[in-house]
């Protein structure tokens, strides 16, 4: 039921037909610098009513939102390797995606997600993605991510892995 009501946006690689971690790491072939950001519990963050929701603004009817997300969450998260999670998770990132390629935009950098990974990259030191100065290569404290780009993470419901965070 869920992929008829989803179409994939072009930054997205995972659990998506014809793409792969390879056609994510493709679109940043030739780009010098490279930003990667890992979304901490991605499939459990998403919660239950997080999904129900997504359904109810889909059109669907409350009680049967409730019902669907109740059988593709375990103790009301979306469980890893389940079935379902794949598409709802890349469901519920629409806003995500939306807010990260304005952010690449106003960066003049590209963006790609496959699942939990997030990769900005471009050709000129990507200095608006972050707050000051760009770290060294290597990696660095989400702290130092520019305030739009932490804020479109923050007000979708996610948290940058600090363990995670790297700049090539």
């Amino acid at each position: 039921m869920a992929d008829q009501l989803y179409r994939p946006r072009q930054p997205v690689h995972g659990f998506v037909p014809k793409r792969s971690v390879k056609s994510n790491a493709e679109a940043h072939r030739r780009r010098r610098f490279i930003v990667n950001l890992d979304l901490q519990d991605f499939f459990p963050g998403i919660t239950e009513r997080r999904v129900a929701g997504l359904l109810r603004a889909l059109g669907i009817d409350r009680r049967v939102s409730e019902i669907v997300a109740f059988l593709c969450c375990h103790m009301g998260r979306l469980p890893q390797g389940a079935p379902t999670s794949p598409v709802l998770s890349n469901m519920i990132c629409y806003r995500l995606d939306t807010d990260l390629l304005l952010v690449a935009k106003s960066g003049r950098a590209i963006y790609t997600r496959y699942a939990d990974d997030i990769t900005f990259s471009s050709y000129q030191p990507p200095t608006k993605l972050f707050d000051v100065a760009v770290p060294g290569a290597g990696r660095f404290s989400p702290d130092v991510l520019a305030p739009q780009l932490r804020a479109a993470i923050t007000s979708n419901g996610f948290v940058v892995n600090s363990d995670k965070a790297h700049y090539t």
